[in-house]
């Protein structure tokens, strides 16, 4: 879903009284700044997102401070996608050598050769590329946010080193979408989802 409903769903879960730890994807990026919503109750959701605009990033500051004299606001992760998705997209026109005498069909058929052959570095992903069936190869960051702002979740996994932990291929295959600073999802509580994966599930 997209921050428009996440703001409904918390909203709705504020007049139910139902306590439960929010986790989404980049889709919630935005919601902070939805007109008439009490950004309180976002507080620590959770979410993967490819972008956070205060990263320590010079690309990202120069990006944030342009965005910022334009529009007059912060950017979220969509102005970000559409930022570095506008670069791709030239550096594929350059690849595949586009002119402006070739037709429709033919811009198409290079650029999808040229898209699997760029790298670009943008605001979203260092190194960014893509493969064959048109995925974007990039890692996202997991953000919580507090006091009305959003940070980035650095998990501190040191103590779980050199042992095993006990899970299932399913679980493996879920947890491949995580950075790897992040905590392994192996249940849905709170302590694992905000803090670490349970010591329960490590064996030496």
């Amino acid at each position: 879903i997209y921050y428009q409903e996440a703001s409904l769903i918390l909203n709705e879960a504020d007049k139910q009284a139902y306590d439960a730890a929010f986790f989404g994807c980049d889709g919630l990026d935005g919601i902070l700044s939805v007109e008439g919503f009490d950004t309180a109750l976002a507080e620590g959701v959770m979410l993967l997102t490819p972008f956070v605009a205060d990263e320590d990033k010079e690309l990202t500051k120069n990006f944030v401070a342009a965005y910022e004299e334009q529009f007059g606001g912060i950017p979220n992760q969509f102005g970000a996608d559409a930022y570095d998705g506008m670069y791709a997209l030239k550096a594929a026109m350059e690849k595949g050598e586009v002119k402006v005498d070739m037709s429709a069909t033919d811009v198409c058929e290079a650029l999808k050769k040229a898209m699997t052959e760029i790298t670009i570095d943008g605001v979203t992903a260092k190194s960014l590329k893509w493969e064959a069936n048109g995925e974007p190869e990039k890692a996202p960051m997991v953000v919580k946010i507090a006091d009305g702002d959003y940070a980035v979740v650095e998990q501190t996994i040191k103590e779980y080193m050199n042992k095993y932990l006990v899970t299932t291929p399913g679980k493996l295959l879920f947890n491949e979408i995580f950075p790897d600073t992040f905590q392994y999802i192996q249940d849905g509580s709170a302590e694992n989802i905000e803090k670490l994966t349970p010591s329960k599930y490590f064996i030496a």
